[in-house]
């Protein structure tokens, strides 16, 4: 399920990493806190946080990754984008691009922390790539916070 809410930024401690990226993606993209420089309605647009769970990227029944969905998903985020706001995307789905990537029919137990972690590596460079590709194909610029 995609669910989607507008936040204020992260209470986080002036000066912080989180902050400070903030500020500099704000920067970069056109706009700044509080400048209405990037905004719908002459205030300044809003942080959006959009949770991808793995349900909405992999059909449970099938086992199989939906790249369909993960297009929807970066239309919404250029739509957002377009209306001034500055849309984070918060995905988990890294251990299910590994189960596709390596054509497993079922996902290991929960259990299986080993296989889980194998399988995220796999997974999770063809996902950023995936969405690299999407946000690309609508004109964005992905990056990945480390």
């Amino acid at each position: 399920m995609l669910e989607h809410a507008a936040a204020k930024p992260p209470m986080t401690k002036a000066g912080s990493d989180a902050t400070e990226t903030l500020d500099s993606w704000r920067e970069l993209s056109g706009g700044s806190e509080g400048s209405g420089a990037a905004s719908d309605g002459g205030g300044a647009g809003q942080i959006v946080v959009i949770k991808v769970g793995t349900s909405s990227l992999v059909d449970p029944a099938r086992g199989q990754f939906e790249l369909a969905a993960l297009a929807r998903i970066c239309e919404t985020v250029k739509s957002l984008r377009d209306a001034g706001h500055y849309p984070i995307i918060v995905t988990s789905g890294s251990v299910g691009v590994g189960c596709h990537r390596l054509r497993l029919q079922h996902r290991p137990d929960k259990s299986n922390i080993a296989q889980l972690r194998a399988l995220a590596a796999v997974g999770q460079g063809h996902l950023m790539k995936y969405y690299e590709d999407f946000l690309a194909s609508v004109g964005l610029t992905c990056a990945q916070v480390l």
